[in-house]
Formats: structure tokens, sequence, C-alpha cells
């Protein structure tokens, strides 16, 4: 995974029907009872954060709010012990 992506969540106006959602790289929306559709990306890069705005304005909807989510934790490498060298 690139240590540049992370997950963010938005808030749009109005209810987007469930066929938007692997568009704009999500699982699910949740509709609220303001008329609200919020939803979390998978983990994405900047690139794809600027696709899912573009996407967001290609289909008209108004953007309340867009969050950046904690980043995911990235495993240390794992260590190998070479042991002793002989170099002879």
């Amino acid at each position: 995974m690139n240590p540049a992506t992370r997950t963010y969540e938005f808030t749009v106006g109005g209810h987007l029907d469930a066929h938007w959602a692997s568009w704009l790289h999500t699982n699910r929306f949740h509709h609220g009872p303001d008329g609200s559709t919020s939803f979390r990306t998978r983990p994405i890069d900047q690139a794809q954060l600027h696709g899912v705005l573009n996407q967001l304005r290609d289909i008209g909807a108004v953007v309340h709010r867009v969050a950046a989510g904690a980043a995911p934790a990235i495993a240390a490498a794992p260590t190998v012990d070479a042991g002793p060298r002989n170099d002879c």
C-alpha cells in the first residue's frame, strides 16, 4: 500500500443512489435525515482524491464536507539476522 494513501469522509447534499458507490471508492452510503449522503472512501492517494472530487462535480453533487481520515498503519519491514559472516 502506498504510504500516501488514507481514507476520506465526504458529506454531500442529496441522497446518492447506491450505483455510484464503487465509482466513488466506497462500499456504502449513509443517507442522513437532512437529505445528505455521507460516505468514507477506501484508502486512496491524492490523485484518486482529486478523481473523487471531479466525479462528484460531474454528477452535480454539492460537497458539504471533506475530512481526511487517519493514514493506514504501515507495517515495519521484517528484520533478518544474517548471522556471523565468514569471509575467508
